[in-house]
């Protein structure tokens, strides 16, 4: 698709070329040149000719535009979407790290109560549950581990989906004119870092 419009782009700026022209009336030529065949044209006014030409050229280059933005959405949703299962599986197997560190923090708790029945030596208890349960920096990567995920941020996970597709991706951005929809433009500022 971007040696279609590459090869469109080569013939100039069709947009300048039918500068003032009313889209519609852009698409009605470009409508009726597509109609024809070669033998059909070539019996045209040469003018009208280069006019039907020229907007079949200009329809093409926003068609082509049109796909590659529209490839650039669909991949750019499903690295997202897969970045999205990516964290639904990790907090699958997280379920059962969580499930430890509660079990261990409800067993500290109850040995540091002090209202509880066993309150004398509670601290050294509370210590050998969190030694018996892999020990405190083994229970502190759990804990890290799990609240690197907590929330649904997805987008930390991203990258890896994106990045086989990396050049492809700026090389079709580039070959669009992209608009910002609104007052934030950032987007547009990143990339053109």
């Amino acid at each position: 698709m971007g040696l279609v419009l590459d090869e469109i782009d080569a013939l100039g700026d069709t947009g300048a070329w039918l500068e003032g022209i009313a889209p519609s009336k852009v698409a009605d030529f470009a409508g009726e040149a597509d109609a024809q065949d070669a033998d059909t044209l070539s019996r045209y006014d040469p003018v009208k000719q280069l006019a039907l030409l020229a907007c079949l050229a200009q329809t093409a280059r926003m068609r082509a535009r049109d796909d590659l933005a529209e490839m650039l959405c669909k991949r750019v949703a499903g690295n997202l979407r897969r970045a999205r299962a990516a964290l639904e599986d990790i907090r699958e197997r997280q379920r059962t790290v969580n499930e430890k560190l509660i079990g261990t923090y409800r067993t500290v708790l109850e040995h540091l109560d002090p209202d509880g029945p066993e309150a004398a030596g509670g601290v050294e208890r509370a210590v050998a549950a969190v030694n018996s349960a892999g020990g405190f920096s083994s229970q502190l990567a759990d804990i890290e581990a799990v609240a690197a995920f907590h929330g649904d941020n997805y987008e930390v996970l991203a990258h890896r989906f994106f990045a086989k597709d990396r050049s492809v991706m700026f090389d079709l951005v580039a070959k669009l004119e992209l608009k910002a929809t609104s007052a934030d433009d950032s987007v547009l500022v990143a990339l053109e870092i």
